[in-house]
């Protein structure tokens, strides 16, 4: 099993004993603002991420680390980083943490552990974020960690009943 420690944080890979609390953590109304499905189709979908978290942590070679984030022996969150293309080295990053865990910096610290670990071990050359455009609080991690806005698709993602836009930040090494 994988597992990267931070000052505060120990990152490491799923497994199933993470499904009840990334259903929990995913079903939050605040966290569903932002995406298209319904708290009951989160749970459905949760379970089988875990296990396709828990499969691609098998693969060889290992192309994405998709890490439970835990604080205090407590699973909080989920950091992702996934290399996208091999050819252009290019990756792409997400994090989602208990809301309860929101404002403590504990997502700025699993965020830089993950950059660094696409930087260095996955040798990727750019690492990007994609977020809707008004998840100002993604937005401003994303930059507190050191990615730059890139740019905006206009209307580019429709679900509940609206057009959202959809704002692109990345790194490069």
């Amino acid at each position: 099993m994988f597992k990267l420690k931070t000052n505060r944080l120990l990152l490491r890979d799923f497994c199933e004993e993470d499904v009840a609390p990334y259903q929990i953590i995913g079903s939050h109304p605040e966290v569903l603002k932002y995406y298209a499905h319904t708290a009951e189709e989160w749970h459905t979908r949760a379970v089988d991420l875990v296990h396709l978290f828990m499969q691609q942590s098998q693969a060889m070679p290992r192309l994405s680390y998709t890490l439970a984030i835990v604080a205090k022996e407590a699973f909080i969150g989920v950091v992702s980083i996934r290399t996208e293309s091999v050819a252009h080295r290019q990756g792409s990053i997400g994090c989602s943490l208990a809301i309860e865990h929101w404002s403590n910096g504990y997502a700025a610290e699993a965020m830089k552990a993950a950059i660094a670990l696409g930087f260095e071990t996955l040798n990727l050359h750019r690492i990007y974020a994609e977020t809707i455009s008004e998840n100002k609080a993604a937005i401003a991690l994303a930059q507190r960690v050191g990615l730059r806005v890139e740019g905006e698709f206009k209307e580019c993602q429709r679900f509940k009943g609206q057009w959202w836009n959809q704002t692109i930040l990345s790194i490069l090494k």
